[in-house]
């Protein structure tokens, strides 16, 4: 018998904020869009689930305009609205990395066209904050 991997890995940006939910059962989730655009400028759009303490720290670390590379399972959803079958595609996020942070338009909060949207509280080196810039500068270091 032949193994099947269901793995996915995407970059795209966050198209809102990610919006923190539970199931019935108490189960915590967080939701977001991603606009992944490929060949031709073709912009497909996918919804993440991300679920636990992976969803809270979307929840927390991630923001409108955000770059992300996201690593995941494919997931495909098949439903009926209104009368119509329809389908949704979507990803059951396993990891994510910010690749970069989006810049503030409108100057808010910050000293100017330079400043990024970079929640105050998220830590370079944060758990799925993507930063991996390893271990803070030390004066120590032999080169």
């Amino acid at each position: 018998m032949g193994f099947d991997l269901n793995s996915l890995a995407v970059t795209g940006n966050v198209g809102r904020d990610p919006e923190r939910r539970s199931t019935p059962n108490g189960k915590e989730f967080t939701r977001f869009a991603l606009a992944v655009t490929g060949y031709g400028d073709k912009t497909t759009w996918l919804n993440c689930t991300a679920w636990g303490k992976l969803g809270e720290q979307v929840a927390n670390i991630v923001n409108k305009g955000a770059k992300l590379a996201v690593q995941g399972e494919l997931e495909v959803r098949e439903y009926e609205k209104d009368g119509a079958k329809r389908t949704a595609v979507g990803v059951n996020v396993r990891g994510f990395t910010v690749c970069s942070w989006p810049k503030v338009r409108d100057g808010g909060g910050g000293s100017g066209s330079g400043d990024y949207g970079r929640p105050a509280d998220a830590h370079p080196n944060a758990p799925g904050g993507g930063m991996d810039a390893g271990p803070p500068p030390d004066d120590n270091y032999p080169f």
